[in-house]
């Protein structure tokens, strides 16, 4: 009977292997030529003058472009589950990350009227080992939603490090992204998490998405070995909690970001940017030679 158990067990994980392998490859194959699509409409929308038929490729390129991002989410959660999609940590400028995700949303925030910052620590770490893609892509995903769901108030993005007391090379990684929005009933807080849920009220026109950046986020967060939460009241505001332990600081990262530089650790930080560069450059590569096979 055990055995029986075991064997129905392996079909069902093999079952689900075969699914994330094909929504993978069916999702590569829709982008392609979604890519090309959305290339060509932007192209033809800056040769035409009629304001009218601007308009009409405006919304070919949005429709286009929300279509992409759902690919992109369904890519990404169909390598989790098939376990092909890897971590790849290397020395990571926070600083300039999350200055990239504030600069990415601060226009979106601007014209709803609410105000977006970042708040770091004084003692953070000039470089922390982590995968930049995949943490910003959590970024990403959380202030995005953060903003979607704030119409008043503000957005804030907190981070913090702890060094551990027996080893200054490794610490606690500390994200807060905190909001002023619409809040998530208790009852919601965990199905949120799951793929293709969203909290009641939410999948409508006025908030777009099909509830994938959540499940992604917690995923990529679990791959790096860390957690993610939320605390939430209904009509006053979301903070959603990535904690992730264990981080390696890089030898000459550990001064204090706020003390004096000298030429050596400039030098030294500039290394890190250069290595990271070349990291993004060689992974993306990878990335795109995995998806051709």
């Amino acid at each position: 009977m055990e055995q029986s158990i075991i064997n129905e067990r392996d079909k069902a994980n093999e079952a689900n292997r075969a699914k994330s392998e094909f929504l993978a490859n069916m999702s590569h194959e829709i982008r392609t030529p979604m890519n090309a699509i959305l290339g060509f409409t932007e192209a033809l929308y800056y040769k035409l003058d009629s304001d009218q038929h601007r308009k009409m490729l405006q919304s070919v390129m949005s429709s286009g472009n929300l279509l992409l991002s759902l690919l992109n989410d369904i890519l990404d959660l169909s390598k989790i589950e098939a376990g092909k999609l890897e971590i790849h940590p290397y020395p990571v400028d926070v600083t300039g990350t999350l200055n990239d995700i504030e600069l990415l949303f601060k226009n979106k925030a601007a014209q709803k009227g609410i105000e977006i910052k970042v708040i770091k620590a004084n003692n953070f770490p000039k470089a922390i080992m982590l995968d930049e893609i995949r943490i910003k892509q959590v970024l990403f995903n959380l202030v995005g939603n953060a903003v979607k769901f704030t119409n008043r108030g503000y957005v804030n993005i907190r981070v913090n490090f702890d060094y551990r007391p027996d080893n200054n090379n490794r610490g606690d990684l500390l994200i807060e992204v905190e909001d002023t929005g619409i809040g998530i009933p208790e009852s919601q807080q965990l199905m949120i998490f799951d793929a293709f849920k969203q909290a009641s009220g939410q999948a409508n026109r006025t908030y777009e998405g099909v509830g994938l950046g959540l499940s992604i986020s917690k995923r990529l967060v679990e791959k790096m070995k860390g957690t993610i939460s939320v605390s939430s009241s209904v009509g006053k505001g979301s903070v959603f909690t990535v904690f992730i332990p264990g981080v390696e600081v890089p030898d000459s990262a550990i001064t204090n970001i706020s003390e004096s530089e000298n030429d050596g650790d400039k030098f030294k930080l500039l290394s890190y940017s250069l290595l990271m560069i070349l990291n993004l450059i060689i992974d993306a590569v990878g990335r795109y030679l995995l998806a051709g096979a």
